[in-house]
């Protein structure tokens, strides 16, 4: 047995990833599904505010927070291949 997600909740909004998501066409998917999409704050533990909120991201929420030892793990990890060609 499938349920469909429109059965489950009252709401046609597809919240969408700020990042993860670029190559979206909102429009598109209003006018093939009837939903529409709202991006999402950066981080994910921001969802609730940006929920009880109506849909809107503070100026913060819009905001990346990378730690440096992120970047540098980020940077070793998706330059692998150069990093094996240099060595």
């Amino acid at each position: 047995m499938t349920i469909a997600v429109g059965e489950l909740v009252e709401h046609r909004v597809l919240v969408l990833p700020q990042f993860s998501a670029p190559g979206i066409d909102i429009k598109l998917l209003k006018k093939l599904t009837g939903w529409s999409g709202k991006w999402g704050p950066a981080h994910a533990h921001d969802l609730p505010m940006f929920l009880k909120n109506d849909y809107t991201k503070s100026p913060q929420q819009c905001l990346a927070r990378f730690s440096l030892a992120f970047r540098l793990e980020m940077l070793f990890a998706m330059n692998v291949s150069i990093w094996l060609a240099l060595v």
